[in-house]
């Protein structure tokens, strides 16, 4: 930004910080906002230069993505205040995330105790099952795109790739945009044809609860006809020290997630009655089901559209201030309780510390998981599940 757009956003009352990271056309700041009779609100802006950007994203995923945020308000999303544009430039005023995302926090802590994960993945299924009611896919779910309040809850982001899966009269469309990260991608996606899109988010759920039980990946190669075939021979298992320690419910919930048969697959509104889930207790509270009420008076428009409007790019003069496009919202008062993942103790015969970002898994007898389990491959090893890196997130999109 110039000198002259920053002064421009400070009469606004927005001041920018910090740089928090950057892509080929976008830039995260670190800002705060300062509203007459209210505190000083931290923000995340994300600024994306459309001059920099390929037409491809600037005629179909930025006009989705922005249409889609400027509607959608839940307690486990991430809220965007406010969005601005001005010539090459367009600002995503969003909730700023204190304890960075959940690929570096598992990185950091190792693998997660069984509670925590229940906590935290409760948390997504109920943001997935608000867009799936809304006929949104996210299709980008991933570790990376999990933010962590300084309070310990959880935030979905990252809405780059996200798009409306029904016509106007209710009929689901099939996707053919192969997008997201290849590690979370659903066999369906990587078999080349059209899918659906909300079965391809389930199956990235199950990807996600898997490395927070396990700290590693399931499935792992570069090569796209290698990694199918392994998603659909079933060849993973859980860690053979994570496994003793698992409860029955929790590994037939991952199962049921990582069913390569899309048809099988649990969805949404069946995975939040799922006993791992009920069995605590757990389930939707008051501001996620004024989440959908409030959401709802948008249901007619969100809906797939072949044609979607062009956001304003390549300018031939200079706009002398800031447009608004969606016009600032206020996010749902939330009630939700301080949760300290440090205080949930894991057992005493599993490590406390974390491992290396590179470390390999240490070598051990495999376990034999019950029953439902059987599914899962014997001759894998502990030594070929891969440790997560933060280098092995890469984005692909791709025309099937």
């Amino acid at each position: 930004l110039s000198k002259s757009e920053e002064v421009l956003l400070k009469n606004r009352g927005y001041t920018f910080n910090r740089l928090l990271g950057e892509g080929s056309y976008a830039k995260v700041y670190l800002a705060s906002q300062r509203k007459e009779g209210r505190p000083e609100t931290n923000l995340a802006c994300k600024i994306i230069n459309t001059k920099m950007a390929p037409r491809e994203f600037i005629v179909k995923f930025l006009p989705r993505e922005i249409d889609i945020l400027s509607k959608i308000t839940h307690p486990y999303i991430v809220h965007v205040y406010s969005i601005y544009h001005k010539t090459y430039n367009y600002l995503i005023f969003m909730r700023f995330a204190e304890m960075g995302d959940l690929l570096d926090y598992i990185v950091a802590k190792g693998e997660l105790p069984e509670k925590v994960c229940k906590v935290w993945f409760h948390q997504l299924a109920c943001a997935i099952y608000y867009l799936h009611c809304l006929n949104i896919a996210h299709r980008d779910i991933k570790c990376e795109n999990i933010l962590i309040t300084r309070n310990y809850n959880i935030k979905l982001a990252d809405f780059g790739f996200a798009r409306y899966v029904a016509d106007a009269n209710g009929k689901n469309i099939l996707s053919t945009t192969y997008c997201g990260s290849l590690a979370y991608a659903s066999p369906e996606i990587l078999r080349g044809r059209s899918y659906f899109p909300k079965c391809s988010d389930i199956w990235s759920l199950g990807i996600v609860l898997y490395i927070m039980l396990n700290k590693c990946m399931p499935f792992h190669d570069a090569n796209v006809k290698v990694l199918y075939k392994q998603q659909i021979a079933k060849r993973w298992k859980f860690r053979s020290k994570v496994e003793p320690h698992l409860t029955a419910s929790a590994k037939n919930l991952v199962v049921n997630l990582l069913e390569p048969d899309f048809r099988k697959r649990i969805q949404a509104s069946d995975l939040l009655k799922n006993p791992w889930f009920t069995e605590d207790g757990l389930c939707m509270n008051d501001e996620c089901h004024l989440a959908l009420e409030t959401t709802a008076k948008f249901k007619d428009d969100m809906v797939f559209k072949k044609r979607a409007k062009i956001v304003k790019s390549w300018m031939t003069k200079e706009e002398k201030d800031f447009t608004v496009v969606a016009k600032e919202k206020e996010p749902l008062v939330s009630v939700s309780i301080y949760f300290d993942p440090e205080s949930v103790q894991k057992k005493p015969t599993r490590k406390k510390t974390a491992e290396s970002a590179s470390g390999g898994a240490p070598s051990a007898v495999i376990q034999r998981i019950p029953s439902a389990l059987e599914i899962r491959d014997d001759s894998l090893k502990d030594e070929d599940l891969p440790d997560i890196r933060k280098e092995d997130e890469k984005e692909f999109v791709q025309e099937i």
